[in-house]
């Protein structure tokens, strides 16, 4: 599936470039679980318009999850994600990323997208 190798990348894109965080957006909670499995080294912060998924995603190994009004365009969703993240100090200035979602963002269940950045 699409969806798991770009999870499956996501892990090992961070463990390489030794990132402090992946960042999903998730609409159903699959691509934060998916990442989780794979114990990542990198935090797992995991955003979602979905309230349901709050008390869900919660206890899941190593993910925090943020409610997060939806986006129609992966780049403003990117945008806010850094912008949240580094108010509330859980990332800092200069650190490696790597985002995992979907575009657009409305498509549900189709993870097809993969971004490495720095702050």
């Amino acid at each position: 599936f699409l969806p798991d190798s770009i999870c499956y990348i996501a892990v090992k894109m961070a463990e390489q470039t030794e990132a402090s965080a992946i960042i999903t957006f998730t609409n159903s909670g699959y691509t934060a679980l998916r990442i989780a499995s794979h114990r990542p080294r990198a935090r797992i912060f995991a955003f979602t318009p979905n309230m349901k998924l709050l008390p869900l995603l919660s206890p899941v190994w190593g993910v925090r999850v943020f409610y997060m009004e939806k986006f129609e365009r992966i780049d403003e969703a990117i945008n806010h994600s850094l912008r949240f993240l580094l108010s509330g100090k859980l990332i800092s200035e200069n650190d490696v990323v790597v985002h995992v979602g979907s575009t657009p963002m409305i498509k549900r269940g189709q993870t097809n997208m993969l971004k490495l950045s720095y702050v």
